[in-house]
């Protein structure tokens, strides 16, 4: 039997994926398709020669075919490329550092309001302690006086057990406040580090690199988010951010293209 000889690919054969897999990325999760809201997905594939190239694929479209959704398929690598060319020029058109600053602002404004707040509920409590107080002295004296006593006094002390839990809640926000203001107030340093350190970083390090950013800036009480606006001057990128209003999370630090 003649065996043949293999056929020699075409240039742009020779980078269709043959081996793929869907893989994590760091940053996949900042990520999601505009044309479905579908969650974008890493695909990695083999070249010829061994090495490792991966792209952003729409997870809608893998699972219920190009009928549902007709995006095309992305390079991860020009992603980090455009989130790190608008960090650059949020850096140094003092952006980021404004959003810190109105941050901060309007979390200060609200804890003064809840202080005020915890003034009004110190003073239940202690209105509530004493009447406990004195209901569980008429209890101890017994008699039917007691007997009735006894029955208001499982109610006072529900009441009084709700405003401690209260108080605890509210006291504890307060007490985060400044940890949360310290590290909304280094966020444009720990960009400015960031991306010096980007240059010097291997291909496949940067998503970590750049995900590790994020989650130092996980700035958020309440469900509040601090958002920074990314100008991601890549074509077909540019709405690749924004998530849809059902795919929110409000606990997160979100990078975002204007809408």
């Amino acid at each position: 039997m003649e065996r043949r000889s293999p056929r020699k690919r075409a240039p742009d054969e020779a980078l269709t994926p043959k081996r793929n897999t869907l893989t994590p990325w760091p940053l996949a999760g900042l990520c999601w398709c505009d044309g479905c809201g579908s969650a974008m997905v890493v695909s990695t594939a083999h070249r010829p020669d061994g090495k490792v190239y991966g792209y952003l694929r729409c997870s809608g479209r893998i699972k219920r075919g190009k009928s549902y959704c007709s995006a095309g398929d992305i390079p991860h690598a020009a992603v980090e490329a455009a989130i790190v060319e608008g960090l650059q020029v949020k850096s140094a058109d003092g952006s980021i550092a404004l959003a810190c600053a109105n941050w901060i602002s309007d979390r200060r404004a609200k804890l003064l309001r809840r202080a005020k707040g915890l003034v009004k509920l110190r003073q239940d409590r202690d209105a509530l302690a004493k009447r406990r107080d004195a209901v569980l002295d008429v209890v101890e004296q017994g008699g039917d006086a007691g007997r009735a006593a006894a029955g208001r006094l499982g109610d006072i002390q529900r009441q009084l057990d709700a405003l401690e839990g209260e108080l605890t809640g509210l006291e504890a926000a307060a007490a985060i406040q400044g940890r949360d203001e310290r590290v909304v107030a280094h966020l444009g340093d720990a960009v400015q580090r960031t991306l010096a350190t980007l240059p010097t970083v291997s291909g496949e390090h940067r998503g970590a690199i750049l995900a590790k950013l994020v989650d130092r800036v996980r700035a958020q009480r309440d469900g509040e988010s601090l958002r920074i606006f990314l100008d991601l001057a890549m074509p077909g990128v540019d709405l690749l951010f924004v998530q849809p209003s059902n795919k929110v999370l409000p606990t997160r630090f979100e990078l975002v293209s204007p809408p």
